[in-house]
């Protein structure tokens, strides 16, 4: 299978098609996908999707995906590296590496549009929009605006994600999946993903939380946590130029040298091999 390779930290395409002439592919970036306008069907791995005007899709670089265009369809397209998001020498918020691996992370790649408000699909539409107009235009200051643009959507797509474990139902299948959700938004504070503290949160024993999750699942509490972190940090050397001090500041390790100890233990190398070997620097 084909893998498109963008060496530009950004790209923007703004198109209207009425056939696809790309097979299904993969990339080395990430990719926005604004539907304007259009109908037909998406297909991201094995599950195809009908699309429809206003749908916005998030592609990682390891999902292959291909359109094929029912009606006449104007795409936008946002193509960004994880360079882009984590090392931009513009202002951004807080943690804002942090909310980029969440928003980023394999489980909200979904098979459907990630909006559901129209306001909010609204909002976007006008952003990307004003984004393709900046980028064609490019006059003074185009990258900064461009780039406050984005962090928006980035922040719109996240006030669209669901946040079950604030609202479990009481059987087991969903509480398991409120536990999962948990983890992920909390997978950079060592200290809310205690076996006490994840009881304490879903009003479970203790002593019950581990058996329970195992049961559940077919692996540790810990060795879950463990592999979600590992792969998150995986990700981050991989697509970005962040320090190994910044990382394991960022994941809650106490330094670099556990970090590197962590890293090694999962993936039997060092973090700076694996930089090496996948092309970047440390």
């Amino acid at each position: 299978m084909e893998r498109y390779v963008q060496f530009e930290p950004f790209m923007i395409e703004d198109f209207e098609t009425d056939h696809w002439d790309h097979l299904k592919h993969r990339h080395n970036h990430f990719e926005i996908i604004f539907i304007m306008h259009g109908s037909g069907k998406h297909i991201v791995d094995d599950h195809e999707m009908t699309y429809k005007d206003g749908d916005l899709f998030l592609l990682r670089p390891e999902d292959s995906h291909e359109f094929r265009v029912d009606r006449m369809t104007r795409f936008i397209y946002f193509k960004f590296t994880q360079l882009y998001v984590s090392n931009n020498k513009l202002q951004v918020p807080e943690h804002w590496n942090r909310e980029v691996d969440l928003l980023l992370r394999k489980s909200l790649v979904s098979h459907s549009s990630l909006l559901n408000s129209a306001e909010d699909i609204g909002m976007t539409r006008n952003l990307m929009e004003m984004i393709s107009g900046e980028c064609r235009r490019s006059s003074a200051r185009y990258r900064e605006i461009i780039f406050q643009l984005f962090s928006v959507i980035l922040t719109l797509i996240k006030r669209n994600q669901p946040q079950p474990y604030q609202n479990f139902e009481e059987d087991d299948t969903s509480k398991i999946e409120s536990i999962l959700y948990y983890i992920e938004c909390n997978i950079h504070d060592p200290d809310a993903l205690s076996g006490k503290k994840i009881a304490e949160e879903f009003y479970l024993s203790p002593n019950y939380i581990g058996s329970f999750f195992k049961r559940n699942t077919g692996v540790t509490l810990s060795g879950y946590i463990s592999e979600y972190r590992y792969k998150l940090i995986e990700q981050r050397l991989r697509y970005s130029r962040d320090s190994l001090k910044q990382i394991a500041a960022d994941f809650g390790f106490f330094d670099a040298s556990h970090l590197n100890k962590f890293f090694k233990k999962h993936a039997g190398e060092s973090p700076s091999d694996y930089r090496m070997e996948t092309g970047q620097e440390d």
